[in-house]
């Protein structure tokens, strides 16, 4: 889902986090997922225009996650699922604070 129709929703019970990464690890990934040095010309082009797709749409997401303070997380800073499952606890818990204090719900 893009970010500018996640925040139209109004589901009380349910919360996202956007993982993010660095166009450069969507890069490596896909070079080893498509076997790049392998290719041909030809198909390198290919995996070049998806590559710059992916890096474009990467990009427009994390810039719209960031303009509407939704919660994200780098996936690369963390070094196990334990530790990415914290990270967004802490995410969430950080954007609940957020809301609270724009809105003043927390205010007694």
């Amino acid at each position: 889902m893009l970010p500018e129709l996640a925040v139209t929703l109004t589901l009380h019970d349910v919360a996202a986090v956007w993982f993010s990464t660095s166009n450069e690890l969507l890069e490596r990934r896909i070079h080893t997922a498509s076997q790049y040095d392998a290719k041909s010309t030809r198909d390198k082009k290919m995996v070049d225009k998806f590559l710059e797709r992916t890096c474009l749409f990467n990009e427009r997401t994390m810039d719209a996650v960031k303009r509407l303070g939704l919660a994200s997380v780098d996936v690369e800073k963390a070094s196990n699922a334990d530790e990415l499952a914290d990270m967004c606890l802490s995410a969430l818990e950080e954007q609940g604070r957020r809301i609270r204090n724009q809105t003043g719900a927390g205010d007694s």
